[in-house]
């Protein structure tokens, strides 16, 4: 324009009214150029805005399966071991992956936050982030209750097994006393002198194989000593046999009495 003013009046006039025309196009561009940008911006923050809602709904997708798992392993009363064992596997599951998505989310709303405070003019979307984010530490929340419940149902159902399994040791005890108990019942009865008889008649059948080793007496010789060469024993003979046989005597007093 100062250059304009320099010319002849009717030039300078032109001059001017060109630049001015100029100038007009000018600002109109740049008024275009600050829409685009604006536009851009709220594109770009709405395309954000999709984004972290997109995450979210999959947080919520996942801390609802994890509910569902958990109530199913709480509420499910007495549940055979595989069937607990297969609950308590899919409810851990479905926590890692809502945990999983919360952290993720967690790393995107950062983001999102970090580019909202470059820009002045994204006031909106600042305080979408932070509803979100508020969002999100709710989802945690459930989530923290929905592990501790889990938490405690495994541990229950480790201390239910822990209690199975003592039962059935202890009842395979009792079961071993008992049949020990009635093997051992002729042992400790007092109607049992018919097995202590077979247990004496043991020994001595034992002695006198020894009495008979030591002797170098056979079967026969032994017989016919207890007999006086008849073939039968009387019982009297018998035990008199016995009181004379050194196997069967402790510094001169039989062992045996003739019951």
């Amino acid at each position: 324009k100062l250059a304009c003013k320099r010319l002849a009046e009717a030039s300078a006039a032109k001059g001017v009214e060109g630049l001015a025309k100029l100038q007009e196009r000018v600002e109109t561009a740049n008024k275009k150029l600050s829409e685009i940008k604006a536009n851009l911006s709220k594109r770009k923050h709405q395309i954000a805005k999709q984004e972290v809602e997109a995450r979210m709904k999959e947080v919520n997708e996942f801390v609802k399966a994890a509910q569902e798992a958990t109530e199913v392993l709480v509420s499910g009363g007495d549940m055979a071991p595989e069937a607990m064992k297969a609950a308590c596997e899919k409810a851990g599951s479905t926590q890692a992956a809502a945990k999983k998505a919360i952290d993720a989310t967690r790393q995107l709303l950062g983001q999102k936050q970090r580019e909202a405070r470059a820009n002045a003019s994204a006031e909106d979307i600042k305080a979408e982030l932070i509803k979100m984010i508020l969002a999100v530490d709710a989802a945690q929340g459930e989530l923290d209750a929905q592990i501790g419940r889990l938490r405690d149902q495994e541990h229950k159902f480790v201390a239910q097994r822990l209690i199975k399994d003592a039962t059935d040791h202890v009842e395979a005890v009792e079961k071993k006393l008992a049949d020990t108990l009635a093997i051992a019942a002729p042992l400790v009865s007092e109607e049992g002198q018919g097995f202590s008889a077979f247990i004496w008649l043991a020994e001595i059948m034992s002695a006198l194989k020894k009495h008979m080793s030591v002797a170098e007496k056979s079967q026969e010789d032994l017989f016919a000593m207890m007999s006086d060469k008849a073939e039968t024993v009387p019982e009297a003979k018998f035990l008199s046999f016995l009181k004379t046989v050194p196997e069967l005597k402790e510094e001169d007093a039989t062992l045996f009495s003739d019951e």
